[in-house]
């Protein structure tokens, strides 16, 4: 069993879950499930569910469980206060055995490598509820991160947070979402109105150098992500 964490601790809405077996060094997905929630309080039952949610489509029930976690949870391969005593209040009280952890976007990143066969470059974002996160992605690996409060506007959210992470480097031209399902198109949409070249630096250079394309990922592609990248023994760290 594996389940996603989609964004940071004060704001997570949703949790997904998956079961999955490996055969012959590919992954099959058994079973799906999510839930949404709207209290911190709420979130050991919602993850409960969506991991019955998961059992009852695969028709099994299983304990194991690895955990896909935002890139801010982690410090130097650990987790920090106070996730991991969230995580540990979690498998106590829902009887789960945690085998280990994987940095959702690096799963992401390593889950694109093997369906595009090229190591990906693009700005991954996951839409998630009131928070927004996102990764640089630079040849297949993590160049960098955030987490940012969702205004009304994605694109301008997105936009006043590139130019602070960026450091005067340019992001490459192609936009992955994912989650966000009943606002995806739109956002899509809203993005490919918004007039990326005028976006600059202090320096005056462009934020982007071409006008980037905008995708949307499957659903479930964070958990399938990090059920691949579990499989490839890819950035994955044991739960201590």
């Amino acid at each position: 069993v594996l389940f996603i964490l989609n964004s940071v601790f004060r704001a997570l809405d949703k949790v997904e879950a998956a079961i999955w077996s490996l055969t012959s060094a590919k992954v099959r997905i058994l079973g799906l499930g999510s839930q949404s929630y709207k209290v911190t309080e709420e979130l050991v039952a919602s993850i409960g569910l969506a991991i019955d949610q998961a059992g009852d489509a695969a028709g099994v029930a299983i304990s194991q469980v690895v955990f896909g976690l935002p890139s801010s949870w982690i410090q130097n391969d650990q987790i920090t206060d106070p996730y991991d005593q969230l995580l540990k209040k979690i498998c106590a009280d829902l009887e789960l055995d945690p085998l280990a952890f994987v940095p959702t976007f690096e799963a992401v990143a390593h889950f694109l490598h093997v369906s595009d066969l090229a190591p990906p470059s693009a700005l991954v974002v996951n839409l998630g509820g009131d928070w927004l996160s996102g990764a640089v992605l630079k040849s297949g690996r993590v160049d960098k991160f955030f987490e940012i409060k969702r205004g009304e506007s994605v694109a301008e959210s997105l936009a006043s947070q590139l130019v602070k992470i960026a450091e005067d480097e340019p992001i490459p031209s192609k936009i992955l979402l994912f989650d966000g399902k009943d606002v995806l198109e739109k956002v899509k949409s809203d993005l490919l109105a918004f007039n990326w070249l005028t976006l600059k630096f202090e320096n005056g250079e462009n934020v982007f150098l071409h006008f980037p394309k905008v995708e949307t990922l499957d659903e479930y592609v964070a958990v399938r992500s990090v059920a691949e990248a579990t499989s490839a023994d890819l950035s994955v760290a044991p739960v201590s």
